[in-house]
């Protein structure tokens, strides 16, 4: 289902990412600080940031967001499958990197693929929705380009008065983006985890039947299983 704007000049943005302490840390920063700035700008205290994610960076990013005034964050450490989506489909933008701006974007949310560097993120860093990127991009390494901009052309400010503008569209064109584009990432996702933590052997399977042709009988309910 497409999403839309939850509540009223209310931005409520969700990141998914692990906090690596390296290279996800430093855009996820960049975001925190920018949101923080666009609230200040105007005045407004109505900024929400919920932070999915967990690991070795989590304190360096505490430690930003209590010095943040105008931010609102909440840590939810990890989450997964439904109630992952359930938290995803309750924001109005999301921000990340990976198959995490898929997954948000296969909500309906209008999504931000972020870069990622080793090092701070330069001020003149710039934003692209996910439907702008090129190439299967999932995100772009910031030091490698000579120009900080990644030449993208939005300020956060953009992010969001456009979000606020169109929200219906933004969500449609991401939603469409992540299916047509990147269905099979998502796919192929679940499948690898299915078959990592499956504990059936094949003599098992042959006594349950399931070996038997035509064999493509299984495979689809298998993947009506893994769809649904």
């Amino acid at each position: 289902n497409i999403q839309t704007n939850k509540e009223e000049n209310k931005t409520k943005a969700i990141w998914i990412g692990r906090l690596d302490g390296e290279f996800k840390n430093n855009i996820l920063i960049r975001v925190m600080k920018d949101l923080n700035n666009y609230g200040r700008e105007k005045n407004k205290n109505n900024i929400e940031l919920d932070i999915v994610g967990n690991g070795p960076g989590m304190h360096e990013i505490q430690q930003v967001a209590s010095s943040l005034d105008f931010l609102n964050v909440n840590f939810l450490l990890e989450k997964r499958g439904e109630e992952l989506r359930s938290i995803i489909k309750k924001s109005n933008l999301g921000f990340a990197m990976g198959t995490s701006a898929i997954e948000i974007s296969a909500c309906g949310v209008p999504t931000i693929l972020l870069d990622f560097s080793y090092s701070p993120v330069p001020d003149n860093y710039r934003y692209r929705w996910f439907f702008e990127s090129t190439g299967y991009s999932l995100g772009r390494s910031i030091e490698l380009e000579k120009d900080g901009s990644m030449g993208n052309s939005m300020h956060m400010n953009d992010v969001i008065d456009s979000l606020n503008l169109n929200p219906e569209s933004l969500s449609k064109q991401c939603f469409e983006y992540a299916i047509n584009n990147h269905t099979s990432v998502i796919f192929d996702k679940k499948i690898a985890h299915i078959l990592d933590t499956a504990n059936s052997s094949f003599l098992e399977m042959k006594n349950l039947g399931l070996l038997k042709k035509p064999f493509w009988v299984f495979l689809k309910k298998l993947v009506r299983k893994i769809k649904g």
